[in-house]
C-alpha cells in the first residue's frame, strides 16, 4: 500500500500540469471564440461586402490550439491513472 501511495505522490506533478494546460485550453477556446465572434460581426458589418474568409481562420486557430491544450491536460490525466491503477494491481499479488 505504501508503493502506492509513494506513486501517487511522485506523480502528483503530473496531476497540477494536467490542470494547468485543461486551463490554459478553456481560457484559450473562449478567448478565440470571442475573437471569432468579434471578426465576423466587423466582417458582416463592413460596406465593401468582400468576406475575408482568413479572418476567420486565425481566429478558429485559437480555438483549435485551446482544444489542444485541453487535451494535452486530459491525456496527462489519464496517464496518472492508468499509472496509478497499474501500480494498484501490481500490489495486489
Amino acid at each position: 500500500m505504501s508503493t502506492e501511495s509513494n506513486l501517487r505522490e511522485r506523480t502528483q506533478i503530473m496531476g497540477i500540469f494536467a490542470q494547468i494546460l485543461s486551463g490554459i485550453g478553456f481560457a484559450l477556446i473562449i478567448v478565440g471564440a470571442v475573437i471569432l465572434i468579434m471578426d465576423l460581426i466587423k466582417e458582416f458589418s463592413g460596406d465593401d461586402g468582400a468576406f475575408e474568409l482568413m479572418v476567420a481562420i486565425e481566429s478558429a486557430e485559437i480555438m483549435v490550439a485551446g482544444v489542444m491544450f485541453a487535451a494535452l491536460g486530459q491525456v496527462l490525466v489519464c496517464l496518472r491513472s492508468i499509472a496509478v491503477n497499474c501500480e494498484k494491481m501490481s500490489c495486489k499479488d
